[in-house]
Order: structure tokens, then C-alpha cells, then sequence
């Protein structure tokens, strides 16, 4: 107890690391599981603010190593993992992690749930707001992040998806509507809307917490998605018309486009005499046709192997794939007798 009322107080007045020290003396004197979950929530508040990604991974996976757990606090741990993976500019991993968060656990200011449960155990303690996503990420941050992740990562297909069908989505985007008009618009392919949404929000991106670091990252890919997703559209397109959609110059769209290219990111080839780029699309039936065809010449050289070998036992011959003995003339004239 003494441990963690300091841990408390060191983390009241900012002392990040006094806290995270003090709570982590707690571990040699845990007793029950509970104990156990306690401390490592209390690590993982600390971390979370600190960005030390590798003690949240860390306490993170001592909570999932317990039989039974608090279910109070998953959307919270879900928060944290999405967070985790925004870290580590796993995008696709961050969107589909905060997508698991319920809204409810993002608008409600403190973790009552958790502090009703902590009543029933007089050995742990209660603290105001303990355990609440709402200390380090509201509901809009969720909205952006999830909106730029999708749209870095995502296909057409699957956001349009994503958006007809998954109602928990649907409410966190009703908290952002230039998020819901980023994603609309690319279902839409309105590409120069996107690009003029994105920079003029560009610098409140910057000013993000958790967002900071990989704006420019985001912004790159999100403009590789665009573009792969626009010449997956055409047998053939001209590259005046594919300027004029994302609002550039055309020598910006031959550069990105030779940088995808050469990156092996967009199946195409690319004129620049004639300024138009072809989709090099694959030939199902060829493939298919190649596949039998091999799977055939494999059988046949088998068949013919398996008949040479019929007839060399039929023949009463024997091949000897063991090397000739070093026994020099000797050795030969003897098996010439």
C-alpha cells in the first residue's frame, strides 16, 4: 500500500518517473491476481504518458497472462494497444485495434464500473478517474486516428464496407465530420478533396499528441493508397486527366508515379512519351492454364521414371548408386571374377 500511495502521489504532481518506480516496487509484494492486474494497470497508466512503448507492451502482456481478469477494463487495455500500434506505425493494426472500442468507454469521464468493483475489496483503493481512455484520448483523437489509418491502409472496398456496416465506426465518426468527409470522398474517388481536407488540417494534425510523429508518413502513404487505387480502375489512363482528379501538376503525378514504379507498389506501365500509364493486369485463365500444364509434366516425368525402373527390375538388372571402392587393380580384377 505504502508503494502505491506514493506512486499515487508522484503521479498527481507530474514525477513520471517516480511514479512508474514506486509502482513498480509493488510487484514483489503481490499475493493474489488481483494484486497483479492493479500494479500492471498502474504501469501502463504511467508508460502511456512517459511513451515508453516497451513497458506497456511488457505490462500489457502480464495482464493477458492472467487466468481471469477484470472485463472493466478491456476497453481501456484496447485504447492502450491501439495506441501501441499507432507507436509503431503498424496502421493497419491501430485502426482495427480502436475500432474494438466501444464508444460508450469514450464518453463517459471515469471508469465508475471499475471503481464499483474495487468496493467489494477493501485492499485495494479507489482513485478518482482511474482507468478512464478519456485521460489521454477523447473521442475525436480516436475519429482522426482511425480515419487516417483507414485511409493509409485500406482499400476502397474495404472502407466502403466499413462504413455501411460497422455501427460502432459510425457513432465515433459522428464526433469528426471532416473525417466522415475524408472517407466519403475517397469511396467517392473525389481525390482532390481529400488532399485539400488533409492540408488544411494538416497543421492540427501536427499538434496531436499521439499523431505528431507520423503525419508526414501518413500523408505519404495515404497518397500511395490514392494512387493505387485510381489506376486500379483503368486498363489505360491518361495522366492529364489523373492530375486534374488530385488537383497537381502533371510532372508531380509522372514523379510519384515512377517512384511507385520502382518501389514495385503499382502494377502499371508507364509512357511518358504519350503521357498515359497501362494496367498490366493478370491473365486468370493463362495462369490457370500454366498451373495444369505443370502439374501434367510432373505427372508424365514421374510415369516415365516409375516405368524405366519397372523395366530395369524386369530385366533383372541392378544399379549400384554406391561409389566404387578405392581398392585399386586388385579390387577390379575381382570383381571381374
Amino acid at each position: 500500500m505504502g508503494n502505491s500511495e506514493l506512486g499515487d502521489f508522484y503521479f498527481s504532481i507530474g514525477d513520471l518517473p517516480s511514479a512508474s518506480k514506486y509502482y513498480s516496487r509493488q510487484r514483489e509484494y503481490c499475493t493474489t491476481h488481483k494484486h497483479i492486474e492493479d500494479m500492471s494497470m498502474d504501469m501502463i497508466r504511467v508508460a502511456v504518458y512517459q511513451q515508453n512503448w516497451s513497458q506497456v507492451e511488457t505490462a500489457m502482456s502480464r495482464i493477458d497472462a492472467l487466468p481471469a481478469k477484470n472485463g472493466f477494463i478491456d476497453p481501456y487495455l484496447k485504447a492502450v494497444r491501439g495506441l501501441w500500434a499507432l507507436a509503431q506505425a503498424d496502421f493497419p493494426l491501430a485502426a482495427s485495434t480502436f475500432l474494438t472500442v466501444p464508444v460508450e468507454s469514450l464518453l463517459i469521464a471515469t471508469s465508475t464500473q471499475y471503481q464499483h468493483q474495487h468496493q467489494h475489496h477493501p485492499q485495494s483503493r479507489i482513485k478518482p478517474a482511474s482507468y478512464t481512455i478519456m485521460e489521454f484520448l477523447t473521442i475525436n483523437d480516436v475519429a482522426v486516428i482511425i480515419g487516417l489509418c483507414t485511409l493509409a491502409s485500406y482499400s476502397r472496398n474495404a472502407l466502403k464496407d466499413l462504413l455501411d456496416n460497422n455501427a460502432n465506426f459510425k457513432e465515433i465518426l459522428e464526433s469528426d465530420a471532416h473525417i466522415r468527409t475524408l472517407l466519403d470522398s475517397f469511396v467517392l474517388f473525389d481525390y482532390k478533396s481529400i488532399f485539400t481536407t488533409l492540408d488544411k488540417h494538416k497543421s492540427d494534425y501536427k499538434l496531436d499528441l499521439w499523431l505528431a510523429d507520423h503525419v508526414e508518413h501518413l500523408f505519404d502513404l495515404i497518397r500511395e493508397n490514392c494512387y493505387t487505387q485510381y489506376v486500379r480502375g483503368y486498363k489505360r489512363g491518361y495522366l492529364d486527366k489523373m492530375a486534374s482528379r488530385f488537383g497537381v501538376s502533371q510532372q508531380d503525378v509522372e514523379k510519384d508515379l515512377i517512384a511507385l514504379i520502382e518501389a514495385d507498389k503499382v502494377p502499371i506501365r508507364l509512357d511518358l512519351e504519350n503521357k498515359y500509364f497501362l494496367f498490366k493486369s493478370t491473365d486468370e485463365r493463362a495462369d490457370v492454364y500454366d498451373h495444369v500444364m505443370s502439374i501434367a509434366n510432373t505427372f508424365e516425368r514421374n510415369g516415365r521414371l516409375l516405368l524405366v525402373n519397372i523395366g530395369v527390375l524386369r530385366g533383372g538388372l541392378e544399379i549400384n548408386s554406391k561409389p566404387e571402392s578405392s581398392g585399386g587393380f586388385d579390387s577390379k580384377k575381382k570383381a571381374l571374377t
